[in-house]
């Protein structure tokens, strides 16, 4: 092809410069490779200047990534976006040693970023996203995933040059031997997408695992709500007859009255400004407390009802201080685990698809039934499993328990 054509029909020329030797006064040096890959995704790439020639390959470890930004989850956006950054899919790379040879004692790897390719939806989204990575260094003792509170105190010490809309973004680092986290991210916060993240190491010893949110379950369970409650002695008289006037001697009552009851109460009390609950949510909070699957809730069981909804409350309440009713998904994400679960990212984009609005939002009401689910869910679980990480089932006690939750 001629130079001329060259210039006629293409527009970007990516180079990706891979390997580039400190002592060597030519500067990089061409590659010519294979790639094998092994069932655990790392990748053997081994690469001369010529093939011909008798100084010795050089072997780059690679792992493998893929992810996604899922809006509401993991759709972050640059450091910038202090609000939202912190929830991007985090890496954490091990580089406990120089490279062998590198006169200055660093660390290099090679980062790449491909996002994946959007021509089938061309119709709607003409332009590749605006991609990039930043690193920062992890103190000493963490834990990842890291919390919003690090990235609000901690800057990266390395990044991309500039957030590209191209299919990949390529960089390589030479860091001090140590502990790193790699954020893949998007230019702007909630930009939906996946993504295919490489990184090359040329020592053998390098590591790096995806730090996925993990799982615990600790949550709050009846038995913390089992002491007496000042409080609730001072409403208890008005609760049985509130519960009276709904039942009348049975003092149990459904969903609809449950509505009812708690709507009274929640309107008295000045210092949480919501008193409306869905029906959905009022048969959620039921179900937790509902043994013997008549629908009706006890009004002995009612002060553990109460105490977790007044906790759930207060927590919902500190992230609406203009008290709309309303918290964004990446605040529910910090409540989930202020509450005391610590979900998975793909747990957590369930539910902010299932019950996140049109904004992507989550409402009072609807923070109250996600949190009885879990809570039902898990008490669930536990009874029923034998040795506490799994439980064996039956169809049909599949679908009873399916339709319990």
């Amino acid at each position: 092809m001629s130079m001329e054509d060259f210039l006629a029909n293409f527009d970007y020329l990516d180079i990706c410069h891979v390997l580039e030797s400190p002592n060597d006064p030519l500067g990089p040096k061409s590659i010519a490779g294979r790639v094998t890959v092994n069932s655990n995704h790392q990748h053997h790439l081994s690469n001369t200047a010529d093939p011909t020639a008798a100084s010795p390959s050089i072997t780059f470890n690679v792992h493998r990534f893929f992810g996604q930004w899922i809006r509401g989850v993991t759709a972050g956006g640059r450091p910038f976006m202090r609000a939202s950054h912190w929830a991007n899919p985090q890496y954490v790379v091990h580089m406990p040693t120089p490279d062998a040879g590198d006169p200055e004692g660093f660390a290099a790897l090679v980062v790449a970023l491909l996002q994946s390719d959007l021509r089938p939806l061309r119709h709607r989204a003409p332009r590749l996203l605006s991609i990039g990575f930043v690193l920062y260094r992890l103190p000493p003792g963490a834990s990842p995933p890291m919390t919003r509170h690090f990235f609000e105190t901690t800057s990266h010490i390395a990044s991309v040059d500039f957030f590209y809309d191209s299919r990949e973004v390529v960089k390589r680092f030479r860091l001090v031997p140590g502990v790193y986290l790699l954020i893949p991210c998007t230019y702007s916060a909630d930009q939906p997408g996946e993504f295919l993240l490489r990184v090359l190491f040329e020592q053998p010893d390098r590591t790096m695992e995806c730090a996925l949110g993990r799982l615990d379950v600790g949550g709050i369970s009846f038995q913390d709500l089992s002491e007496p409650d000042p409080e609730f002695e001072v409403i208890l008289p008005r609760v049985r007859r509130l519960f009276y006037e709904a039942a009348g001697e049975s003092m149990a009552v459904d969903a609809f009255q449950l509505d009812s009851i708690l709507g009274e109460l929640l309107k008295e009390d000045h210092r949480f400004p919501y008193a409306m609950l869905s029906i959905d949510a009022c048969r959620a909070l039921i179900a937790m407390r509902n043994e013997n699957y008549s629908g009706k809730l006890k009004v002995s069981d009612f002060q553990q009802l109460w105490s977790l909804l007044r906790c759930w409350s207060r927590m919902f309440a500190s992230f609406d201080p203009q008290r709309t009713g309303f918290v964004t998904c990446l605040d529910f994400r910090i409540l989930v685990e202020q509450a005391g679960f610590y979900l998975p990212y793909a747990i957590l984009a369930r539910l902010v698809h299932r019950f996140a609005d049109a904004q992507w939002r989550l409402s009072y009401s609807t923070f109250n039934q996600i949190m009885a689910l879990l809570t039902k869910a898990i008490a669930t679980f536990s009874v029923t499993s034998e040795d506490g990480s799994r439980i064996t089932l039956e169809l049909e006690e599949f679908l009873e328990l399916l339709m319990t939750i």
